[in-house]
């Protein structure tokens, strides 16, 4: 049973004055702790017979229980809360309980009391019901719950205020009160990606007691909802704001925009935000702690050191992890300060601190030496000695000498054979980098550290990089361990233990040879060294000295050798350019796998450099030394593929030999084209492809290279079986460059090539050649040759050639008097007239169409009559080109008959080549032909096409029609793109295009195309000194180089200007060069208003001569 009610109002109150008071951020969110949003003001109760209807207790200070308090599962009815324990409720169900009360929790703003009977679902009035039971049967709890009205939106007129009646008018303003509330902490939880600046206007309608309220309580919101409201904080400069952002972050785990909102505290805080900061610093969710120590970073102070320090020693790991990495950030961002605290942190309890701050200790290069080196003077006591040793040992591969004391590898000799893990690692770690940097000197001076031989040295490193046993510093020693492997072998199985143990058991059988920091170039080992350059597995580019054992046939890569001075001059210079720089190395590739690798081997030993991946800026620099070596030694390549072993290196030295012989590089060269003619069938195609390359290389230079001499070795490969189709095209090319070769046999050879060779081999031989050579081809005896030499004229265009042309239009074979037509045509030759027209009979239907599309191209009076002529009955492939011929004239006759064959065969492929000339016109005269086309016309498909082609035409008069057939969904993207290119507006990206073009309609209808063109300018904000009234017939020259320009120059994001553009500087020119589209490009815009250009100008001369 329920205690009395004066208990229960007075723990009402008690827990009201609570929440407004300071809320406790912790608390678990319950229906009684929403009671403390309401105030008696905003909530009339129901007497119940023992109180009255406003709200003051009834006779005897007993104040009855709220009609409509929130209910919740598993209270009894009528039973105030904490007799009974609650049931815990998700915060996601009670968020709508948070909207709307949230809204009632301000002073007098109801203004008449809740109905005792809430309307239905579905009735007028019906709200938001909060508080509703999940179960369906219980009836009287359902009757306890709480309804919220439905605001009405209202609009504001000049008379009155009235309800709205429709959404999304404009005009109407928000209004303020407890709606505004309920519909600013909708906004902050709503799904709809809103701006800062929609939040900020909601936020300025609540008064400052709302505010107040909602500040106290915005720990109640969710993860988006804070972020957003601190958006709006930081916005207005809300300081206020941080405290309760603050309590956000103490109070739940941390969610989407948890960095951002630490920075908004940040920022909020003002001078106090250093301090939480370090506050931040101590959270328990890691995510709170990165964001506030990248933020720390960058506005600490030397004064906050004492206060990491501090945070070194917090009980939670996390915050120590935390100040360490801010505290190493800081120092690395001033160089200056002294590390000292991170060398305290060696001697640190925690061992994942130690482990952190020896990482972060390696990265301070030279400058920590000094102050490690008083750390291993003493034996060693714990295990920030083996820390330092480490690092001192790291810092000896890169200065190249040795900086542990003598004593210090006593003390790690002995502990290597311990029983300490860590101590074991270290020690096999320090070894491995000291017989990496000095293997001579590794055993010599005790650096071997109790390891007899360098398997053992081996066995331990990948004991290390197995870590059998846990230790605080193990992912330290084992990252460590694997760099040293990496540095010894080459190889790189990153930590798969497994891997490196099956490489190690079968390396060790073949007599496995670790790696050094840097090769040995002495006199007696460099006749014996090989340089290898890998991509991968594969090997690239092998350089062998003098004596050096040749690779194995299976193995690629191209091979050359070099003398024991050429050799030596590489390396040496490959190591300036920075090959084996171990610093750049480490820096470069960390812990990624080198695919690009450098190996020097040989008796002096085995030395490796890598690179991660082909943009190393390094590797480049290498690589361009390589090719150099490369070009110089690429004769090598042609040795005899017979030759075993021995006699390729004997082949070497008498080819060595004879070459320094020769006085002459001329002399020189011309002995390495020898051999490569002599090995070009026996070469690789790789090689073959460089042996072509360098063939065409010296016959483009001005030596006269290769010489006559060469020439039979020369047609033996172009006319034989050996080579491929494209190497015969280059060695063609190298005949046709020779003076002294038979230009007659060069032309016989490139006829026996397939058919869809001929030309393209032309090309490039008659391109080298003279007009002699090209008279030649056009009266060879085979056809593909001279049908070739007929397309080669048109690029010569040689008086010689115009005048062969005219009589190889009788030539026997019908496809070179296509291609001969065809020439003529794009030469437009009036000579050759009255012979194509003689080939309109012609058997071969191609030749009959080359010819017709010529004459269309040469043009002249009678050329409209001719091609017109041929529309009528007859094949329909003449009749086809007959319309493309018509559609080429200028002639404006031939408009007219396009538009009137266009609409009698609408629906043929005669209609649609109609139709397509028809695109590119737009005269004034031609728009009213198609316009009575259009009014006369019965079928909705032309009427319907007849349209669009008004409409490219960029013709006003079709502007309602294409409305209509975009509204209709007909071509929305044609439509919209021609209603662009009439209006100079583009909205074809925006889902009401149809309304905004209507609206366009309806103020621009009465204007003229200029003051379209005009205003568009000055919307988008073009300069420009045009004006209506300038934009008429025969405008002067300054107007017409403002049209071309605004053609020429505007972005394509302007396309519909440019194209208005175009269209009134055809209406002011009377002349038609074609439309500018969306997809026009910049030359051929160019084009156009080049010859816009000219029109004026002549018409300016021929006004100035009268």
């Amino acid at each position: 049973m329920c205690r009395s009610h004066g208990e229960y109002a007075s723990r009402l109150h008690e827990q009201q004055h609570r929440l407004h008071d300071r809320p406790s951020p912790r608390c678990r969110l319950r229906t009684l702790s929403f009671a403390g949003l309401y105030n008696r003001s905003s909530l009339h109760e129901v007497d119940h017979g023992r109180g009255s209807p406003g709200g003051e207790p009834a006779a005897g200070g007993l104040r009855p229980p709220c009609r409509y308090h929130l209910s919740a599962p598993g209270r009894p009815p009528g039973c105030p809360p904490g007799r009974h324990r609650d049931l815990p409720m998700s915060f996601s169900k009670l968020i709508p309980c948070a909207v709307g009360l949230i809204g009632l929790a301000l002073p007098a703003q109801v203004k008449k009391p809740l109905p005792d009977n809430p309307p239905q679902k579905g009735q007028p009035g019906a709200g938001k019901v909060i508080g509703l039971p999940k179960s369906k049967g219980d009836e009287r709890l359902r009757a306890r719950a709480l309804v919220l009205p439905k605001r009405q939106l209202l609009q504001k007129t000049n008379a009155t205020v009235q309800p709205r009646q429709a959404q999304g008018q404009r005009g109407d303003l928000p209004i303020t009160g407890p709606a505004a509330m309920g519909d600013f902490v909708a906004s902050l939880m709503s799904d709809k990606k809103l701006s800062t600046a929609e939040l900020v206007a909601e936020y300025s309608l609540l008064s400052p007691t709302e505010q107040a309220a909602l500040s106290h309580r915005a720990h109640r919101l969710p993860d988006d909802a804070v972020v957003r409201l601190a958006r709006v904080y930081r916005t207005l400069g809300e300081r206020q704001g941080a405290q309760p952002l603050l309590v956000v972050l103490h109070s739940r785990r941390p969610g989407r925009g948890c960095s951002e909102l630490v920075q908004h505290v940040l920022f909020l805080s003002g001078e106090r935000s250093r301090m939480i900061a370090l506050e931040l610093l101590q959270n328990k969710y890691k995510k709170i702690r990165a964001a506030a120590g990248s933020a720390l970073v960058g506005m600490m102070e030397r004064t906050d050191v004492p206060h990491l320090r501090a945070l070194l020693e917090n009980k939670q790991q996390g915050t120590r992890v935390s100040a360490l990495s801010v505290l190493a950030r800081w120092l690395d961002a001033n160089p200056a300060e002294t590390v000292d605290p991170l060398l305290r942190c060696l001697r640190h309890r925690d061992g994942y601190l130690r482990e952190q701050a020896a990482r972060h200790l390696a990265k301070r290069g030279d400058a920590v030496v000094p102050l490690l080196l008083p750390l291993v003077e003493n034996p060693p006591d714990q295990e920030s000695w083996f820390l330092a040793a480490l690092l001192l040992a790291k810092r000896e591969l890169i200065q190249k000498k040795d900086l542990l004391p003598a004593t210090s590898l006593i003390h790690l000799a002995r502990h290597r054979l311990g029983a300490v893990p860590m101590q074991k690692a270290v020690a096999a770690i320090i070894a491995g980098m000291r017989m990496f940097r000095d293997p001579e000197g590794f055993a010599k001076t005790g650096g071997s550290l109790g390891a007899a031989t360098d398997a053992e040295q081996m066995q331990g490193l990948l004991d290390v990089a197995h870590v059998r046993s846990y230790y605080p510093e193990s992912p330290l020693c084992q990252d460590w361990a694997l760099s040293v492997l990496r540095l010894l072998t080459g190889k790189d199985f990153a930590a798969d233990h497994r891997m490196w143990r099956a490489w190690w058991s079968d390396a060790k059988k073949r007599g496995f040879e670790v790696l050094r920091m840097a090769p040995r170039l002495e006199a007696n080992v460099v006749a014996q060294t090989r340089f290898v350059y890998s991509v991968g597995n594969k090997e690239q580019l092998w350089l062998l000295g003098r004596d050096a054992i040749e690779p194995a046939r299976d193995r690629g890569g191209l091979r050359l050798r070099l003398a024991d001075v050429e050799l030596v001059t590489l390396l040496t210079k490959l190591s300036v350019d920075g090959l084996f720089d171990l610093t750049l190395r480490l820096k470069e590739n960390a812990r990624r796998a080198e695919r690009f690798t450098m190996l020097v081997e040989g008796p002096g030993g085995r030395s490796m450099d890598g690179f991660a991946d082909d943009r190393s800026l390094r590797l480049l620099v290498l690589r361009r030394t390589l090719d150099r070596c490369v070009a110089r030694q690429a004769w090598q390549e042609y040795v005899p593929v017979r030759l075993d072993d021995a006699g390729r290196r004997n082949w070497w030295i008498g080819q060595s030999r004879a070459l320094a012989g020769m006085k002459t590089d001329v002399d020189r060269r011309r002995h390495v084209i020898d051999l490569a003619l002599a090995a070009l069938p026996m070469l690789s195609p790789p090689a073959r492809q460089r042996a072509l390359e360098r063939l065409l290389t010296e016959a483009r230079g001005k030596d006269g290279l290769p010489d006559k001499a060469q020439l039979p070795q020369l047609f033996s490969l172009a006319e034989g079986t050996v080579v491929t189709r494209s190497e015969k095209c280059s060695l063609f090319e190298v005949l046709a460059r020779i003076d002294e070769s038979p230009f007659t046999r060069v032309l016989d050879g490139i006829g026996k090539l397939a058919p869809e060779d001929v030309t393209p081999v032309l090309r490039r031989v008659i391109a080298v050649g003279s007009l002699d050579r090209m008279l030649l081809a056009m009266r060879h005896a085979n056809g593909e040759i001279r049908a070739a030499a007929a397309g080669e004229a048109v690029k010569v265009d040689l008086p010689a050639a115009r005048t062969h042309l005219v009589t190889m239009l009788a030539d026997p074979s019908a496809h070179v008097r296509q291609r001969v037509a065809e020439a003529c045509g794009r030469l437009r030759m009036a000579a050759a007239r009255s012979d194509l027209l003689k080939l309109f009979e012609d058997e071969d239907q191609f030749v009959r169409h080359a010819s017709l599309v010529a004459i269309a191209r040469i043009g002249g009076k009678q050329a409209y009559e001719t091609l017109l002529a041929k529309v009528g009955p007859g094949k329909p492939g003449d009749r086809l080109h007959a319309v493309r011929g018509l559609a080429m004239l200028p002639d404006p006759r031939a408009a007219d008959a396009l538009v009137d064959i266009a609409v009698a065969h609408y629906g043929t492929n005669v209609g649609m080549m109609a139709l397509q000339g028809l695109r590119n016109r737009g005269g004034s005269a031609l728009r009213q032909l198609v316009l009575r086309h259009l009014q006369a016309a019965e079928d909705p498909a032309v009427r319907r096409e007849l349209v669009f082609l008004l409409g490219e035409m960029q013709s006003p008069i079709v502007f309602a029609q294409l409305l209509n057939l975009l509204e209709k969904g007909d071509s929305p993207g044609r439509c919209c793109q021609l209603l662009a290119g009439i209006s100079g507006v583009d909205y074809c990206s925006r889902r009401d295009r149809v309304k905004r073009y209507r609206s366009w309609m309806e103020v621009s209808k009465d204007q003229s195309p200029a003051t379209w063109l005009v205003n568009g300018l000055k919307r988008d904000g073009i300069a420009t000194s045009l004006a209506p009234e300038k934009l008429v017939i025969g405008a002067p020259a300054a107007v017409i180089d403002e049209l071309c320009r605004l053609v020429d120059e505007l972005p394509d994001r302007r396309w519909a200007i440019r194209a208005l553009a175009a269209s009134t500087l055809r209406e002011v020119t009377g002349q038609d060069y074609g439309a500018v589209r969306r997809s026009t490009g910049m030359g051929a815009r160019q084009a156009m208003t080049e010859r816009y250009r000219q029109f004026v100008q002549k018409r300016d001369a021929k006004k100035a001569r009268k």
